[in-house]
């Protein structure tokens, strides 16, 4: 599923689309060229992969930009944290089938992780500073 170039109307609205896809991504202009990264999509990303992304940023991005970055995951892991806590009271609640169970019991576990994975990765990028 991407974001449609047109409104709900059928009509092209450019500036809206231009507008979300700037907040989506993330580009790092190098001298052999850029890289663009979509924040929703990649992170959270294991160790390995966000230690080369933050050599990068650290090297080749502006203050403002490590800044705007650092915002999106922080924005990121708090909307995993919140989610997880609602999950977590629903968890209490019972529910007659089992199955429904195990589906919000994995789903709890993996915000949790992501929120853990999100929490490495913005120790990652602040540590280099």
């Amino acid at each position: 599923m991407g974001i449609s170039r047109y409104n709900s109307e059928g009509y092209a609205d450019p500036t809206a689309y231009e507008a979300i896809r700037n907040i989506e991504s993330f580009r790092v202009d190098h001298p052999n060229g850029y890289i663009e990264v979509n924040v929703e999509t990649f992170f959270p990303c294991t160790n390995t992969k966000a230690k080369k992304l933050f050599r990068l940023v650290r090297a080749y991005c502006s203050e403002a930009q490590q800044e705007e970055l650092l915002a999106a995951l922080v924005r990121k892991a708090k909307s995993c944290l919140a989610e997880a806590m609602s999950m977590e009271g629903s968890l209490d609640e019972l529910p007659c089938d089992p199955k429904e169970y195990q589906e919000r019991l994995r789903r709890f576990k993996a915000l949790t992780r992501q929120h853990t994975q999100l929490t490495r990765n913005i120790r990652d990028l602040t540590a280099g500073r």
